[in-house]
């Protein structure tokens, strides 16, 4: 099993770029010229680039075994905290810093154990 066989299915919609009118277009264009679009940007702001690069964290791709039970396991805190299966790995294995989390995680874990 790898990690990308674990990864959370995104179910979110894919957000859709707003109607411009050729009007505003053409009035964006002439403000852009300006050095003020209002409506239409071609590019994002190079602060939006920069947060981007600065949230991305290098992650490698691993491939390894799990029992049945521990497959259990993991599907069952994926069910009971909407958390994707590689997020709660991650947050087990410490480098997530989310200690309440994972708390959260090992109670599930020990109350399963007890039934």
């Amino acid at each position: 099993m790898s990690l990308t066989d674990l990864k959370k299915v995104n179910t979110g919609k894919k957000q859709k770029r707003k109607k411009v009118s050729v009007d505003a277009f053409i009035n964006d264009a002439v403000n852009y010229a300006k050095g003020k679009p209002k409506v239409v940007s071609a590019r994002p702001s190079q602060s939006t680039v920069n947060q981007e690069k600065v949230a991305k964290k290098n992650y490698k791709h691993a491939t390894f075994t799990l029992n049945q039970q521990a497959i259990d396991t993991l599907q069952l805190l994926a069910d009971e905290t909407d958390l994707a299966k590689s997020h709660i790995l991650r947050i087990l294995l410490g480098s997530d810093p989310d200690e309440a989390l994972k708390q959260r995680l090992l109670s599930i874990i020990d109350k399963k154990a007890d039934q």
